[in-house]
């Protein structure tokens, strides 16, 4: 199935629209840009005030500058902010978990697409993380990690290794779970072609509007889950 992006102009009669870098997402009074300040290409969280100045809004949506009409920013919606992985008391976000996968991607092939990863034929279509207990209870701790790739292309063993390696970076308290063995390794899934879409499908089957609609990226729901165990690479 084609895959198709979305934009949206952020029309500024309508708000008055601020983004946040997301390196500065977990402050509690982050720095803003105006939408002059952007830049194409580049991830930011939407604060929105309405025309009264009466209520300013940090929704939690990440957004991704794809354009500009006229001076209007038009934006591709991303991800939510707030998720996070949480096996042992670790609490690694899911910005941490999106950043370790684009810096695998980026040793990949030093050509880059604007969203961050690579254009070498194992450039990251999409991706989902669920912690163990959705599949085995009795197993030791560790993120699961579901993964479509572009081109029928494959991750190596040693992206793998990678990946896990990037997150202990990103997060020390994980860092320091892994070296105690008290978390094992990351275990990454790649899935068939089409899974994301399939997963899309469902949400929207299941009362979700299609044009407001993302992907989730810590599921929650075994049922979700399982859809993309399912669809796991042979």
């Amino acid at each position: 199935r084609e895959r198709k992006t979305s934009l949206y102009t952020l029309v500024p009669r309508a708000m008055v629209f601020e983004f946040i870098d997301t390196k500065d997402m977990h402050l509690a009074q982050p720095p803003t840009r105006s939408s002059r300040e952007v830049k194409v290409g580049e991830e930011y969280e939407l604060v929105m005030t309405n025309l009264s100045g009466f209520c300013r809004y940090r929704f939690g949506d990440v957004v991704r500058i794809g354009g500009f009409h006229h001076e209007a920013p038009m934006v591709e919606f991303r991800y939510r902010t707030g998720q996070m992985l949480n096996v042992r008391g670790e609490k690694t976000s899911e910005t941490m978990v999106m950043e370790s996968i684009r810096n695998v991607f980026s040793r990949s092939s030093p050509t880059m697409k604007g969203d961050g990863a690579s254009s070498s034929s194992s450039r990251l279509v999409d991706y989902a993380c669920a912690e163990y207990l959705h599949r085995d209870a009795a197993a030791t701790p560790h993120y699961v990690v579901f993964v479509e790739l572009e081109d029928g292309s494959k991750l190596t063993g040693t992206d793998v290794k990678a990946l896990d390696l990037e997150i202990q970076r990103s997060n020390p308290i994980y860092k320091s779970f892994r070296v105690k063995g008290a978390i094992e390794p990351a275990r990454v899934v790649q899935v068939n072609s089409g899974a994301f879409l399939g997963l899309r499908d469902t949400l929207i089957a299941g009362g979700g509007a299609a044009n407001q609609l993302k992907i989730p990226r810590v599921l929650r729901r075994k049922a979700d889950v399982d859809l993309l165990w399912n669809e796991k690479c042979s």
